[in-house]
C-alpha cells in the first residue's frame, strides 16, 4: 500500500508529494523527504547523492542558489547500519561518536524522545540519532553565508525531521 501526502507550500498552493516510505539503510537519500526539508528550510530543494549506491551521504540543496542566503545545504549521513564492523549496534555507534575522547572536546547535549539515543551539537547545527538498534544517522544544516550555530528555529526543524525519520525507520 502506498500513502500519498498532499502538502501546501509557503504560498498555500497544494502539491502532491512523493509517497511515504520506509528508510532504506543503503540509501541516505531515503532518510528525509524533499517536501519535509522544504517545509523546514524553504525551497526549492534538490537532492544529490554522495556517491553510487549504497551511499551513506545525501545532500539536500536548499534554495535557488544553495550557496547564497537564505539557502544552504542539509547533509544527511548514515552513521551506522546493521552489519557495520565498527560497533555492535547503532546505540553503541552513536555513543562512540559523542564520547569526549573521540569528539575532541566538542560540546554535545543529550536529547530525549528521539529514537533510541540522540545528541545535538549546539555549536554547529547538527544532531546524531540512533533511530533503531540497526540504524543511526546524522543531520547537519549549513546555512549559506552564516555561522552554522544551532538556532532555536534550526533545532526545532532538525528535531521534526529526525522524529519523522525515526518513525519511518521503525
Amino acid at each position: 500500500m502506498l500513502t500519498f501526502l498532499v502538502a501546501a507550500d509557503r504560498t498555500g498552493t497544494a502539491a502532491l508529494a512523493a509517497p511515504t516510505k520506509r528508510v532504506d539503510a543503503k540509501d541516505a537519500c531515503t532518510l528525509l523527504g524533499v517536501s519535509k526539508v522544504q517545509r523546514a528550510f524553504g525551497g526549492p530543494v534538490k537532492t544529490q547523492r554522495g556517491g553510487p549506491l549504497p551511499t551513506a551521504v545525501c545532500y539536500y540543496l536548499v534554495g535557488t542558489d544553495p550557496a547564497r542566503a537564505p539557502g544552504g545545504t542539509l547533509t544527511a549521513t548514515i552513521e551506522y547500519r546493521k552489519g557495520d564492523r565498527d560497533a555492535t549496534n547503532a546505540i553503541e555507534a552513536v555513543e562512540r561518536v559523542v564520547d569526549p575522547d573521540v569528539a575532541g572536546g566538542v560540546e554535545v547535549e543529550a536529547l530525549g524522545g528521539v529514537g533510541k539515543d540522540a545528541y545535538v551539537y549546539p555549536d554547529d547545527g547538527q544532531l546524531i540519532v540512533a533511530a533503531t538498534r540497526t540504524l543511526a544517522f546524522r543531520l547537519l544544516w549549513a546555512p549559506a553565508g552564516q555561522s552554522a550555530a544551532l538556532t532555536p528555529e534550526t533545532r526545532r526543524a532538525l528535531l521534526r525531521l529526525a522524529k519523522d525519520t525515526v518513525k519511518r525507520a521503525s
